[in-house]
Order: structure tokens, then sequence, then C-alpha cells
């Protein structure tokens, strides 16, 4: 059975920092203290262990004060894009079952039409002080969900991954062995907390008490962290500038992982001398599960290294085969795991390295963000009468790949005009970087 690790580092590590916010500390045992004020607020709104809770908060602090109140409740948390339109929150809740929503008021309008209690965290209280409620008792099992991420599903519908309270705890475990995480550590959390990237290091933090620095301005601070997670298009955008390169160069490790490095890349990173280490995962693994230190192996590269402690990769009709006690519970709606899962990666494995060759689906990384083309292709259909549609990829030196569209029509139509219809279904990263009109064949 699992406990509390908010009210374990709180007791143990009371005075210590657990975040870090601008010029703000806040410690264990005071995180403790504002979030069970939430957890109460939130009992009184009527949550429980047994209800499903969407969460979509902007501001990184207020986010993990809420995931973490849902946390100690036991209530799962269903993990929503800030980011997202309106029809992208009506399409990521179709067929799935939410009992509250927890937001800002500037955020209302995206549930409009949804139905469901929302809870606006403008209004949780603070107010409780330390009146003990009876109702409060953390008692999840191992194999309960924890909470529900998203990742691009077929057809433009997103998949919910559910991921449990064990799967977070040894994933945890297999970074500590991986990279050497301690509690001497302080690890800057500069990625979204709505990505497996973000949220699993707020968990590796109460399972095994180091610090967090909440960091959204890469290029004009100091780092002040031993640890960072990023993906490729952000190394190599803070490696032209020298005030942040210098940065990166204190890190003891940095983290890199999302998408393929290109060649060139790893280049520059092995010239100035960077600490880095590549990993390869995904949110159905619960973050990475494989990884290593690039130039300590340089005769390793184009590889994302070897299988974490607990971990067993295969290659089965040149799919990657994953088993490990990360893998997700299950898909929203779907049969359980059991621990494995084939992954829509091409791999080879070589001296116990792996190697990935591409996809099997039509799914495409671009800096580090999951894109299936067919949202957009839907979403034009649905607006347009086009002769047709296709997509495309191309490799990107900045992005890794780029999402690109061919539309087949004698309409007199330009991208700039499609680019920003999509904009009003899609959220941002999900617009083809590329459109190309052309006459029917």
């Amino acid at each position: 059975m699992q406990k509390d690790w908010l009210l374990y580092q709180s007791q143990i590590n009371p005075e210590k920092s657990f975040i870090q916010n601008g010029n703000r500390f806040y410690s264990f045992k005071e995180v403790n203290d504002i979030v069970y004020d939430r957890v109460c607020s939130l009992v009184d709104y009527g949550v429980s262990n047994i209800d499903t809770v969407a969460i979509l908060l902007s501001d990184p602090l207020d986010f993990i004060e809420a995931y973490l109140a849902c946390y100690k409740i036991g209530a799962v948390s269903m993990i929503f894009n800030h980011q997202w339109t309106v029809n992208e929150v009506e399409t990521a809740v179709a067929d799935k079952s939410i009992d509250y929503i927890i937001c800002s008021w500037k955020d209302k309008e995206l549930f409009k039409n949804l139905n469901r209690p929302i809870i606006f965290f403008e209004e949780l209280s603070k107010s409780h002080g330390n009146c003990f409620n009876e109702k409060l008792e953390f008692k999840p099992l191992k194999d309960d969900t924890q909470s529900i991420l998203f990742t691009s599903g077929t057809q433009g519908y997103p998949k919910g991954v559910c991921l449990t309270y064990d799967n977070f705890y040894k994933s945890s475990v297999q970074w500590q062995d991986a990279i050497g995480l301690n509690k001497n550590d302080i690890y800057m959390l500069n990625l979204p907390l709505y990505h497996i990237s973000g949220v699993a290091i707020v968990m590796r933090s109460l399972h095994l008490g180091f610090s967090i620095k909440i960091k959204t301005d890469l290029k004009n601070d100091v780092y002040d962290s031993t640890v960072m997670s990023a993906v490729p298009t952000m190394i190599n955008d803070l490696i032209s500038v020298k005030h942040c390169m210098q940065e990166l160069q204190s890190l003891r490790c940095i983290v890199v992982s999302g998408a393929s490095i290109s060649a060139n890349l790893l280049n520059k990173c092995k010239s100035l001398k960077l600490n880095m280490f590549l990993s390869y995962g995904m949110t159905e693994t619960c973050s990475s599960i494989c990884g290593f230190w690039p130039f300590q192996k340089y005769e390793k590269k184009g590889s994302v290294g070897k299988p974490f402690k607990g971990v067993t990769l295969s290659i089965k009709n040149k799919r990657v085969l994953i088993q490990s006690d990360t893998i997700m519970k299950c898909y929203t709606n779907s049969t359980e795991t059991s621990g494995v899962i084939h992954s829509n990666d091409l791999g080879d494995l070589k001296d116990g390295y792996l190697y990935i060759n591409g996809r099997f689906d039509e799914l495409i990384i671009s800096g580090g963000e999951n894109i299936d083309p067919s949202e957009a292709i839907s979403t034009l259909k649905a607006i347009y009468r086009f002769n047709k549609i296709e997509s495309f990829r191309k490799k990107d030196s900045h992005w890794g790949e780029i999402l690109g569209l061919y539309i087949y029509t004698n309409r007199d139509i330009n991208s700039d005009e499609i680019k920003r219809k999509l904009k009003e279904k899609l959220s941002a990263y999900k617009i083809p970087k590329l459109i190309v009109i052309k006459k029917p064949l």
C-alpha cells in the first residue's frame, strides 16, 4: 500500500525546501499545510476518493496545490492541457467520466457545455487552519489510478492514460538508479505540468526528497539547480545564448527526451561539455524507461540508451515491446495492460542499446509534442469542401520533424487563411507548419 508521501516528507524533512517559486521558498511542511487546507475545501464541495477530478490550471504552483490535494483525497486527477480550445476539451471528455472540474475563473468558458460542477481554484479556502477533518484518510492501493494524462490517439481523439500510484513510485526509483537522484538535488521544473515529463518531477520530489525550482523564463535568469529536463528544441535555443549556455554547463545532469536529437546538436552539446543524459519513454510508461550518458559512450550515438533497472525491452514485428512496473494500468475504457505494452515506435536492439527507426503509425513528434495529423485534417473537412487533403512529415533542424499538409482544391484560398481557421479549433502546436495548396489531380 502506498503512503501519503507529501505528509511523509513534511514529517521527516519539515523545514527542507520543497518548492521554490521566484524568490519564495516553500518547505515540505508548509506545502503539506497549504494542501491540507485545499483538501478540506474540496471535501466540503463533495469531492471524495471515488471521484475523478479534471484539473486545468496554467499557474504551476496552483496546479501543484490542486493536484496534491486530489492526491491526498485519493481522487483521480484528469490533467488537461491549459492551451486546449473548447473543442479540444470537449473531445477529450467524450466517453470519459468526470465528477468535478478545477480551473481558474478565466478558463470557465472552456467547460461551458460539459454540465459538470466547476470548482474555481480562487475559491478554494485556506482558512481551515489545523482543524482535523475526520472524512480524510489516505488509503489508495498501489494499483489504484492516481492520474489520467492525455496523449495523441488515432483519428484525432486523445487517449486518456491511466497511471497508478505504483507507476509513479517505481518510475522515481528507476530515475534514482539511472542518474543518481538524491535529496540534495534541486530539480528545475520548466516543462509543462500537463505532460508526464513535468508532473512526474513533482512526484519524484515527494518520493526521493529533493527540492523543485519552478522556472518559466530560462533565457533571463540564473538556474541555481543541479538537474533539469528538456526537449532537443529547447536545448538548441538555449545554447545559442551565451548566458544560458553557461547556466547549462553548471548543471550536473540535463535529461533530454521527448524527441530525437540530431547528430549536429549532439556534437555541439559534446563540445560544450554539457552533462547530458539522453532518455526514451512515453506517457504510457510514466516517463522514460531507458537512457544513457551519450558522451561516456559516444560510439552509441544514435541510440536512446539501455533499459532502466526492472525494464525489459524486445522487438516484435519491428516494434518496440516494453515490460515494466511503470507501464500504465490501461487507457480509459480499455483493457488492462498487465505491465506490457507494444509501442508504435519501430526499433532495433544492439548490444543492449535501443535504436528508434521511425513510427508504425502516422504520429509526428515535433518539439517534444505528439501530433496526430488526422486532427487537422478532420477539422478542415468540417469547414471546407476540399477535393483532397494529405499529410506529410518533414525533417527539421529545430523541431526534429514538422507536420505538413497538401491541400488539393480549385478554391482561391491561401495557407494563412487555413491556419487562422485551424487556430479556432486546435492548439497552436497542432497547426501544420507547412500547407501546400495544389490543383486537384
